[in-house]
């Protein structure tokens, strides 16, 4: 463990540190959770299954008064579903950052739209 100023939450740089790069954060995942992982890869359910269900719910219940959320595997999923009920379709001309993930785009170029990318 690091002695910095993060104490026993400082990882190990992968570059070491220098006036030439900059740590933008030492990611610290509690013990508790890389409990629930190791259940989780050890049981049968490592996609769609209870923990997703659960954390669903208690996603509606404390921020949808609940309606019904529902979760996807990723960014670039959620946007995707996002167009998709914004009614975006072929032909829709989108503006977009100049400067974003590709995330952003390539849910617009699935459904046939046009952009500047």
């Amino acid at each position: 463990m690091g002695g910095g100023i993060l104490g026993r939450f400082e990882d190990e740089a992968i570059l070491e540190l220098s006036d030439k790069n900059i740590v933008l954060f030492h990611p610290h995942i509690p013990s508790s959770a890389l409990d629930e992982i190791s259940g989780t890869l050890n049981s049968r359910w490592i996609g769609q299954g209870p923990k997703v269900d659960l954390f669903e719910n208690l996603f509606s219940d404390m921020f949808l008064a609940g309606d019904k959320a529902i979760s996807v595997n990723s960014g670039t999923a959620a946007l995707h579903l996002s167009y998709l009920l914004a009614n975006l379709s072929a032909g829709d001309e989108v503006l977009c950052p100049v400067f974003t993930c590709t995330a952003t785009n390539i849910p617009l170029l699935y459904l046939g739209c046009k952009s500047d990318l």
